[in-house]
């Protein structure tokens, strides 16, 4: 079995080569932390509440970063290049074997702690940690295009950040384009 090294604590952020670097990008952040890459996967708008301000989605949270302290040689586990640890939420340490980022949607009704299922995260043996999770976010939305409504689009946008944890512990980048869609709801 793949241990973590000694002194390993999940509760602590782990440090990484971070991305930022020019100063004014660095701006207030510390080189310490890790930069967290972050996705949303569309499956299906499930609600739409116009005159609530709500519009309820079926997604998969998606999140990427790497965490060397859980990196391994892969020639002396067999060839072993990948592996899953449990999971579940930031303040379930109880539960959550790594540590796990402080990142979600910030004008959602309900956390993500109530809305997301646990799964694991597959952790590659050069540290590279993917944790991909399904469920609902219920968005607290400010429509616009409501101006020539039904005839305009809709959209509604929303804003991630951590909700305990600054930007010197980790950074925010999108995982690609940051969304897909899937193809029933292109």
């Amino acid at each position: 079995a793949i241990t973590t090294a000694p002194g390993f604590d999940k509760l602590v952020p782990p440090n990484s080569d971070r991305s930022r670097t020019s100063t004014e990008e660095l701006g207030t952040y510390s080189n310490t932390g890790t930069d967290v890459k972050v996705s949303i996967r569309f499956f299906k708008v499930e609600e739409v509440k116009v005159s609530e301000g709500l519009m309820r989605l079926k997604v998969w949270w998606r999140m990427k970063w790497r965490d060397d302290r859980l990196a391994w040689n892969a020639s002396h586990y067999g060839g072993l290049t990948e592996t899953y640890y449990l999971a579940d939420e930031v303040t379930k340490s109880e539960v959550t074997e790594i540590w796990l980022p402080d990142i979600q949607p910030l004008n959602v009704k309900s956390g993500l702690y109530h809305t997301l299922e646990p799964s694991m995260a597959k952790v590659n043996s050069d540290g590279d940690v993917y944790w991909s999770r399904p469920g609902s976010l219920e968005i607290m939305c400010k429509f616009s295009g409501l101006a020539n409504f039904p005839y305009d689009a809709l959209s509604c946008g929303f804003d991630v950040g951590g909700w305990m944890t600054s930007g010197g512990t980790q950074g925010i980048k999108l995982l690609g384009t940051g969304f897909e869609f899937s193809s029933q709801e292109a």
